[in-house]
């Protein structure tokens, strides 16, 4: 089957053994993952032929909004990446699992590296790519990652290839008379402890003790080990480290506020490097960071073990966008997803504009472009009124004829809803964007806008190049898409009537023929 029967130990102990043994296989993909991560649901599904499993996909699903999920597969799925085709098959089987979990989204981060090319396979398939279209910090798993290939050599013979002030502290340590040893979960707490005491120093939040109990629990004490390093018997540094097919992983680090000049983390390394090098596997594997600057010590930390191979740029996130209302809403954040469970009521509530109504103020573009890879024409406005950017959703003034408009030209109800207004749009062909990212404006009044900047529509375009047709909403955005976007677009824009409740001189009847005669 397909899909995996959690029940069924056989069929489980082949699944896992072909994650373990396959050079695309990683932790994440395990069953185990699943377990560690409380709260989530875990499936599996495969492909075989002959009888033997070719490709896998472990997916957990996330509660997102709604009694909606998020469907994830992390460093998935395990299988050639450039294997377009098997790809496709993986997410086809997912179908069954996906439904039955009412996912909105799809998405997987392969562990390989970033290329132009497998970006352009991906984009043929449909998936949304999130790679250098995305801050460091947009995604679920670090983009930059730092691996020690050790090419079957020891601890000593890779002692050469790491920075000079990094061997030097690893000396240093020894020198020192720090000493290092492997434990289990009776160590655990004694982790945890030191954890605790890092996350505070560096001001970042922490996991649970019951989560690094699980990881124990999924893996067993033979692959999932931890790592202290102390002096005269007082624990300085502690780490969990992991073993699963051809890589160790380093998965968490700590250290104590005392004792910092004897470099207890490097000697825990270095312990930790040997451990892999007598395993005979071919990575260590240091994780990921968020900055590329040596001005950051976590990855001038990591930087000095990798020193001779550097950092490695991964392909980024996937996306099977299932529902484009929800995913839309995801890419929002949390400010939207909560006023779309209170609901319309508690969206009546719009604050007013800093300054008040009649001041001008300079405002940023805080809308995501409402869009899928099967929109043909991209309707584009100035900029959101005040209530737009209050309620986070385009053209969200009651008195706005925009959505009454679309809805006639389909001969279909207003929706009234975001989510069935987006449903509504998207469901056509149609995307909804703004010419402007940011300007200076008073009000909602279009002609009093100055210093203008537009958003980024010809890289638009690029990434959906579906999108043949451009209209803009009223004539300032017509005129500032022609004087700031179309030279670099490309395709000019059809001018459209306002649908604002300003433009009384353009009756609904005429609106909808002018939409009608340039959209359909």
């Amino acid at each position: 089957m397909p899909i995996l029967q959690q029940n069924d130990a056989a069929a489980v102990a082949r699944y896992t053994e072909f994650v373990t043994r396959s050079p695309w296989g990683n932790l994440m993909q395990d069953r185990g993952w699943a377990h560690v991560k409380k709260g989530w649901v875990g499936e599996q599904v495969y492909l075989e032929q002959n009888g033997e499993i070719t490709a896998a996909m472990s997916i957990i699903f996330a509660p997102a909004v709604a009694g909606r999920t998020l469907a994830y597969a992390p460093r998935g799925p395990v299988c050639d990446p450039y294997d377009t085709e098997t790809i496709a098959a993986l997410m086809r089987e997912a179908a069954p699992a996906l439904k039955k979990h009412r996912a909105f989204l799809l998405r997987f981060d392969p562990e390989t590296p970033y290329t132009d090319e497998l970006i352009a396979k991906y984009e043929k398939l449909g998936l949304r790519c999130r790679a250098r279209n995305c801050g460091l910090h947009d995604q679920i798993q670090p983009r930059f990652n730092m691996f020690l290939p050790l090419e079957g050599k020891t601890l000593e013979e890779l002692m050469p290839t790491f920075g000079e002030k990094t061997r030097y502290n690893i000396r240093l340590s020894a020198r020192k008379g720090v000493t290092t040893r492997w434990a289990g979960a009776e160590e655990l707490e004694t982790f945890f402890r030191i954890y605790l005491e890092t996350c505070e120093r560096d001001g970042i939040g922490h996991r649970p003790l019951d989560y690094f109990q699980r990881m124990l629990e999924a893996y067993g004490p033979e692959r999932c080990r931890v790592c202290l390093a102390e002096y005269e018997g007082e624990p300085l540094a502690a780490a969990i480290a992991l073993h699963y097919g051809r890589k160790v992983f380093y998965i968490y680090g700590a250290s104590s506020n005392e004792k910092r000049n004897l470099m207890p983390a490097y000697a825990m390394q270095a312990e930790m490097i040997r451990w892999a090098c007598s395993l005979g596997v071919d990575f260590y594997d240091f994780g990921g960071v968020y900055s590329l600057s040596k001005e950051n010590g976590l990855y001038r930390f990591k930087e000095g073990f990798c020193h001779s191979v550097g950092v490695t740029e991964l392909a980024g996130e996937f996306d099977q966008v299932l529902s484009p209302f929800w995913y839309w809403a995801f890419l929002r954040g949390k400010p939207l997803l909560q006023k779309l469970r209170h609901g319309a009521a508690a969206r009546r509530a719009v604050p007013a504009p800093t300054g008040g109504p009649s001041m001008p103020q300079t405002v940023l573009h805080p809308l995501a472009p409402l869009i899928t890879a099967e929109s043909h024409t991209l309707i584009l406005g100035t900029m959101p009124s005040p209530r737009s950017r209050a309620e986070t959703f385009y053209y969200a003034h009651p008195q706005n004829r925009f959505w009454p408009v679309i809805a006639a030209l389909y001969g279909e109800e207003d929706p009234k809803t975001s989510e069935g207004r987006a449903e509504l749009l998207l469901s056509h062909g149609l995307a909804l964007w703004d010419v402007l990212a940011s300007c200076t404006i008073t009000g909602a009044a279009d002609s009093t806008i100055r210093d203008p900047i537009p958003n980024d529509i010809p890289g638009l375009l690029r990434r959906y190049p579906g999108i043949t047709r451009i209209a803009a909403t009223g004539s300032t955005a017509a005129r500032l898409y022609r004087r700031l976007v179309e030279p670099q677009a490309g395709l000019p824009a059809i001018g459209l009537p306002s649908p604002s409740a300003a433009n009384a001189r353009t009756s609904f009847p005429q609106l909808v023929a002018a939409y009608r005669a340039a959209l359909l």
